[in-house]
């Protein structure tokens, strides 16, 4: 395909951009189940992880290619920064029962940690 039969159908990279990012979005979020936050803490940590690789495994070709575009990109940026969130937020919801149960000046370190173990 030329690059002249892509920019018939978007307007610039950005917005192709745009579009790579939702058609992956879309293709791997729904195989996303979220992890029961009440079974026992090794139920909760072998789910998070099975549920980890699997989606690491369907996203990985496009990751690698979202990091190489991400300095240059404000779209490959903002959409690695939302799904960065979002998998931090999910890790919060899971352990929340530990990090509630340790001291508040230990609180962002143990999330930081189980953050990055549950990372790619």
């Amino acid at each position: 395909m030329s690059e002249r039969s892509v920019f018939q159908h978007f307007r610039d990279r950005e917005a192709l951009f745009e579009a790579v990012a939702r058609e992956q979005y879309e293709r791997v979020v729904p195989t996303i189940r979220p992890v029961d936050a009440s079974l026992s803490l090794a139920e909760r940590v072998d789910a998070l992880v099975t549920q980890r690789c699997s989606m690491f495994e369907r996203a990985a070709g496009v990751r690698r290619a979202a990091l190489l575009m991400e300095p240059e990109s404000d779209v490959v940026a903002g959409w690695l920064t939302s799904v960065r969130r979002a998998k931090g937020a999910e890790v919060e919801r899971v352990f929340r029962r530990e990090l509630e149960a340790t001291p508040a000046d230990q609180r962002e370190s143990l999330r930081a940690a189980l953050v990055a173990a549950f990372a790619w």
